[in-house]
């Protein structure tokens, strides 16, 4: 993390695609995904991911 102050930058990509929009390339931390739209909507399955590019903070 290089950021400035020392800041950790966590983004939800629940709505936008991860096609268009890469928080990881554009200097993000840690990125936040709703995986239960993908799957069968909003209703019988809750599902989610958190992406890192940083081994340290993957672990944490």
């Amino acid at each position: 993390m290089d950021h400035q102050h020392k800041i950790q930058v966590v983004v939800d990509n629940t709505f936008a695609s991860r096609i268009l929009q890469q928080p990881l390339n554009l200097g993000t931390d840690i990125v936040v995904h709703s995986a239960t739209k993908y799957l069968s909507g909003y209703s019988d399955v809750l599902a989610g991911l958190v992406v890192t590019k940083d081994q340290e903070t993957a672990e944490k």
